[in-house]
């Protein structure tokens, strides 16, 4: 079903009201899941999505991601589990077990046929099968790992299967590893959870999470008996008409895949080791001496001669971070608020903090001969300068990079006509060069170039009629560069955000603008209101965390008034719109054409 490019409808986030009739309709579908399962399935504070798609078939199926791996499918009304979700829970779905090598039949179209269907040989007889029915969702694994590998229907039930004599489809397949469904996720590779039969393996292994176990399929191998192929001859293949075949153009307004080049995350995942326990949270105790050393350590070593007085927020970020052993984190200590620390500071009389204007606070003088600060021995730093991540990031970066941006142009009505000579089809994307090349084509074709004034197109029925208004009476000829743009006016606007690594989708309208603003908030305290970061790519939360620790303000993630639901919206403390454009264009890669709103950044 997802073996050949298939086109996103819609792609929105999941209120939390949503959320949990979902995880109602996951309970009601898959009994054998706690409820502790469901809510990890579809968590409450992670980024989850709904993208609606339309597959090469015709088919409409609904898709919830949770991050950037699909979880679940609804097709028709019935939930499936895709392969990120059954790496988790291998026994979720009854699994038919297979040969290695058949899997790349199976990435090739052809359904699971018997014959390659391996029964041991204490589950022959009636039960070889279990208790299954027609059109049950069923999981498909290998003899080498019973981590599943595809997700599918069940051709039969139980009864028929058993009395089929050993030949016909098993599964009705849906999704394999390797398909276009499964690259839209982090494309890790299947978990080693030992032989189907063996004794399972922790299922929530790191080796799940981290996506860095070796795949279990084994492509390319000999295989291990005759017979055995997914398919009784040569029709089997792509039986289920979602096979690949060559000269299938992708569908609508969907690009080519062929051209893309895609890359492993990992192309020798180490063998997963098992994993270090994680250092204990800081406690409110533990982080108030962190801040008092800093602070000390501070005054001793790069603050000692700084020009007073200084912001606090510039004090914390510049001097008190990096002379901190462990990365500091207020929030998590007594005082909550640098304000707070440097208050009991102040009373201590270790320095005076004074509000110069209204609402900012700065250091003005500070005692370098107070006991405190004079006997504090200077420690060495010796800490990793990286940000540590959020304890729900699912890798180094949850956003994509972007490779370009590129503004497309749909055949509609208005000029079909014209483009249907030369057999390109209503709803065909096009980007500029190609609409002027098809253009040239067709006037050679019909040879409409004026002879004496070759920047002169003679217009035959079929132009006039598509580039010329009834109220511009009879026109006879157009320039070359007016006859193009008249055609793309015409055309219905369209924008793929080609992602590294990732299928371009080919989405309708204008590229949407990443939209920067500001507002007055309790008086004189300004804020910076970022939004349509996910159109680029770009993760809001991890935004918003790069925001705090690179202006040391405050940040905060929710969902946009006035918008359509689901639309997420990142606020930073104070104007920093000069930061938030510096950072798009230089570590997000977004085009400066693409940001609105950088004339509000304040004036140097």
């Amino acid at each position: 079903m997802f073996l050949k490019p298939f086109r996103v409808k819609s792609n929105s986030q999941i209120k939390g009201s949503d959320r949990k009739k979902l995880r109602s309709q996951i309970a009601a579908a898959f009994p054998v899941l706690t409820t502790e399962a469901c809510a990890e399935l579809i968590p409450t504070k992670k980024e989850v999505s709904v993208s609606r798609l339309v597959t090469h078939g015709g088919d409409s199926v609904v898709c919830y991601l949770t991050g950037r791996d699909p979880v679940l499918l609804d097709i028709g009304g019935r939930l499936m589990p895709t392969v990120y979700t059954l790496w988790r829970h291998p026994d979720l779905l009854y699994a038919f077990t297979t040969y290695a090598p058949v899997v790349q039949k199976l990435r090739g179209g052809a359904d699971l046929m018997l014959p390659g269907v391996i029964v041991r040989e204490k589950d022959c007889g009636a039960r070889a099968f279990g208790k299954l029915d027609k059109g049950q969702p069923v999981a498909v694994n290998t003899e080498i790992n019973r981590a599943p590998v595809a997700v599918g229907w069940a051709a039969r039930d139980s009864q028929d299967l058993y009395m089929s004599g050993g030949r016909g489809k098993a599964v009705l397949m849906v999704h394999v590893v390797g398909d276009l469904l499964w690259e839209m996720g982090t494309r890790r590779q299947p978990p080693e959870l030992g032989a189907p039969g063996g004794e399972p393996e922790e299922e929530w292994g790191d080796d799940v999470e981290d996506g860095k176990a070796d795949g279990g399929t084994a492509d390319g191998e000999d295989g291990t008996g005759d017979g055995t192929a997914a398919g009784d001859g040569p029709a089997d293949a792509g039986e289920a008409g979602d096979g690949p075949a060559e000269g299938d153009d992708a569908e609508g307004t969907t690009l080519s895949f062929q051209n893309l080049r895609v890359e492993d995350d990992d192309e020798n995942p180490p063998v997963p080791a098992e994993p270090e326990p994680a250092p204990e949270p800081p406690t409110p105790a533990s982080m108030d001496d962190l801040l008092y050393d800093a602070f000390r350590q501070a005054w001793r070593t790069t603050a000692k001669r700084i020009e007073l007085p200084v912001l606090v927020s510039n004090f914390y970020a510049q001097h008190m971070q990096p002379n901190s052993q462990r990365p500091l984190d207020v929030k998590k200590s007594s005082y909550k608020k640098i304000s707070k620390f440097l208050e009991k500071m102040q009373k201590d009389g270790l320095v005076q903090v004074k509000e110069l204007s209204k609402g900012v606070q700065s250091i003005v003088s500070v005692r370098l001969d107070h006991p405190e600060i004079r006997s504090y021995k200077v420690q060495e730093i010796c800490r990793d300068e990286s940000p540590e991540p959020e304890p729900d990031s699912a890798g180094p970066s949850r956003s994509k990079a972007i490779e370009r941006v590129e503004e497309l142009y749909i055949v509609s009505g208005n000029v079909a006509a014209v483009f249907k000579e030369l057999k390109i089809a209503k709803g065909t994307p096009l980007s500029a060069q190609e609409v002027r090349k098809h253009l040239t084509q067709y006037v050679k074709n019909k040879e409409l170039q004026n002879q004496n004034n070759k920047t002169l197109v003679q217009l035959d029925p079929t132009l006039a009629s598509c580039l010329t208004n009834k109220s511009e009476g009879l026109v006879e000829s157009l320039r070359w560069d007016e006859l193009h743009q008249r055609c793309m006016q015409r055309m219905s606007p369209g924008h793929v955000v080609l992602f590294k690594g990732e299928p371009p989708v080919v989405k309708k309208g204008a590229v949407p603008s990443v939209e920067l603003n500001t507002a007055t908030r309790s008086g004189n305290k300004k804020i910076t209101m970022v939004l349509n970061l996910p159109v680029f790519g770009i993760d809001p939360a991890e935004f918003a965390h790069r925001c705090q620790v690179g202006v040391a303000a405050s940040t905060s993630v929710g969902e946009a008034p006035n918008r359509p639901p689901g639309t997420s919206q990142v606020m930073v403390q104070g104007n920093q719109i000069r930061f938030i454009g510096k950072l798009l264009q230089e570590d997000y890669k977004v085009p400066k054409k693409y940001i609105k709103g950088l004339e509000k950044a304040p004036k140097k």
